[in-house]
């Protein structure tokens, strides 16, 4: 009993701190991007801009469950992770596009974004790798 009251505490604490902003943009390497601002990642993740750095843009989100996802869509679409659910929903019956592609981990998130030239998405601070290029948001 005492182990899982330890591992739920250290769940909630990871989570707080995750949850604080500590996610950092990433693009691949081959992007000429060195900064964004929140207005023009928001447009990326809702569909409304289709390139990013002269490619065609393919915007990655975690799994909408991680305190990153919560961090970043809180952060920067202003959307909880349910209701940015719900916009792609009325999105895709109207038409007007598909959700952007969604991994389950950094690592995985990492892996796609360094394979595609049009890809950014975000992960925590922690998982950078060299593999990828982060910039920086104003």
């Amino acid at each position: 009993m005492k182990k899982m009251i330890l591992s739920a505490l250290l769940i909630c604490t990871t989570a707080v701190l995750s949850f604080a902003g500590d996610y950092v943009v990433v693009v691949n390497k081959s992007n000429a991007t060195a900064s964004i601002d929140k207005a023009t990642l928001k447009r990326l993740f809702t569909g409304k801009m289709k390139d990013f750095g002269g490619k065609v843009a393919v915007p990655i989100n975690q799994d909408m469950s991680s305190a990153t996802a919560k961090a970043f869509l809180t952060d920067v679409v202003a959307q909880s992770p349910e209701a940015y659910k719900e916009f792609w929903v009325a999105q895709q019956i109207k038409g007007l596009g598909s959700a952007p592609m969604i991994q389950r981990s950094d690592a995985a998130v990492l892996g796609v974004v360094s394979s595609i030239p049009g890809a950014i998405g975000y992960v925590a601070k922690a998982s950078v790798t060299d593999a990828v290029k982060v910039i920086s948001v104003q």
